[in-house]
Order: structure tokens, then sequence, then C-alpha cells
């Protein structure tokens, strides 16, 4: 599991966003931290990516697992204000992690190579969730799209 640490001026501000913090899903913007954020461009993390209903949560995937997730990488312009927000949002006390909804670590990342940045893994029993399901591909936006478009064609059908 990567490390879970609190910020160090040793350690950009970086952050591998893969849910409803990405940009266009809305949570960025209604937390306002839609400027806050410089976009660096995709990156790709190792771990299974599920839906648990409103949002993903990430997991660590066995170790024999090619499980990447699809995330976009930011750089924290003022990570003293943003931070906070984003642990509140993501349901992290950084004063007692192991009771968070999510915990923020310290993590390599696949994509691009050599890098690492902050990620939010979910840090709770699926079995909370009982209709989670995996995402295979590893991709929320695309899930959702997906998810909505079947919910349109099912509800077109009964109606």
């Amino acid at each position: 599991m990567p490390e879970l640490l609190n910020e160090s001026p040793q350690r950009p501000a970086l952050l591998a966003l893969y849910g409803t913090l990405m940009p266009g899903v809305g949570a960025l913007e209604r937390l306002g931290l839609g400027n806050a954020l410089t976009p660096l461009g995709a990156c790709a993390i190792g771990g299974a990516l599920w839906d648990l209903g409103p949002y993903p949560g990430l997991l660590p995937s066995a170790a024999d697992s090619a499980s990447c997730t699809r995330a976009e990488l930011f750089l924290a312009q003022r990570p003293a204000q943003d931070l906070p927000v984003l642990d509140e949002y993501e349901g992290f006390p950084i004063d007692a992690p192991a009771e968070g909804l999510f915990v923020r670590r310290w993590t390599p990342i696949d994509h691009p190579a050599h890098s690492a940045a902050w990620v939010y893994w979910f840090n709770q029993p699926l079995d909370l969730f009982p209709d989670a399901r995996p995402i295979a591909h590893g991709d929320w936006r695309r899930w959702s799209q997906e998810r909505n478009q079947t919910g349109a064609r099912i509800s077109s059908i009964v109606a």
C-alpha cells in the first residue's frame, strides 16, 4: 500500500484525481477549486476502480493484477488551502485517517513513469456497499456515461 504521510516540503503538491473530482464532473467547480489546480495531463494509477453508486472508490489490486485506473494529474497552487477542502470532500480526517471514507496517500503512478502523486484511496470495506461493482476498464468518466446511456435506454423501453 502506498505510504500515508502529511504534506512535507520535499513533496510537490501533485494530485491524481480519478472520479467526481475530475474536471467537468462538477465537484471541483462546486468546491471553488476549478481554477485552483493546474492540470498536467492524463495519468494512470495502479489499482482497481469500483463503482460505489454516486462515486467511485480506488482499491489496491493484487500484486499480479494489471488493474489500472485512468486519472488526471494536477498541481495544487495553494496546497495549504486546497488540500483540506479536498480532504473534507473525500471524508478524510487527517487527524484520524483510519476512520475516513477515503485516505490520501503518496502513491507511485504508472504514467507518466517515475512519478508519484497524492491519491485518495477507498478506506472502508466494500461490503458496506452491497451494489458495488468493479469498473474493469478503470475509467470513471467513461463508466458514468455508459451507466447513464443504459439508464436512458431502460427508461425509454419502460415508458
